[in-house]
């Protein structure tokens, strides 16, 4: 039997889908074929899946390049863009499950760019992995006290250095009132099977 990481290597290149092509490769399954995917081609494939949400959001933005103040798509609900309603999805392709670490400093940019007035904080904030998050990850994503806990113990070490760099955020004075008073309960991951099959019903399969 051949090991799953080995056969997914001995696809030829020509089979290896872009996101508009998911439908028309190899049948294996969909989960497995998107692990194949480069981080281009998974957040090409996250913001056509919210752009196909349309019941939700009245428009949907991708920013590009750097500085994107921890955004990679944006869905708004309203006309007021990032001053009013609208939702993040962080894409994150990784070769593992997303542990802490990995989403400690997303976080910390939207606690401070909306502490900042650069936007409004999203109404939620979604992790979007293809190998989904650890367990670990998973118990603090579905417990918004301990999770606001871990970022506050780790904000020095995993967070203060890598919001921006331009400067070392820290965590005092009134942005730690902020924090303190802030909803942790708008961070989640959403299984990348939910994901696969809700794209699968969009004009770009």
């Amino acid at each position: 039997m051949i090991e799953f990481e080995c056969a997914i290597k001995e696809l030829p290149h020509d089979t290896t889908l872009s996101a508009a092509g998911f439908e028309d490769g190899p049948k294996i399954d969909p989960l497995r074929l998107i692990f194949t995917y480069d981080s281009d081609e998974w957040e090409t494939f996250v913001d056509e899946w919210v752009h196909s949400l349309k019941e939700i959001y009245a428009d949907v933005v991708r920013p590009t390049g750097s500085g994107d103040k921890g955004i990679d798509v944006a869905g708004f609900m309203d006309a007021d863009c990032f001053l009013g309603d609208w939702d993040n999805y962080q894409c994150k392709h990784y070769a593992r499950p997303l542990g802490f670490t990995d989403i400690a400093p997303e976080i910390g940019k939207i606690l401070w760019y909306s502490f900042c007035g650069d936007y409004k904080a999203p109404k939620a904030c979604f992790f979007i992995a293809p190998k989904g998050t650890t367990p670990t990850l998973d118990l603090l994503l579905g417990n918004a006290s301990k999770l606001k806990g871990k970022v506050i113990e780790g904000w020095e070490k995993s967070i203060s250095k890598r919001v921006t760099d331009k400067q070392v955020i820290e965590l005092v004075g009134d942005f730690s009132k902020y924090v303190n008073n802030f909803d942790f309960r708008i961070f989640s991951a959403p299984a990348a099977r939910k994901v696969i099959e809700q794209h699968g019903k969009t004009r770009y399969c």
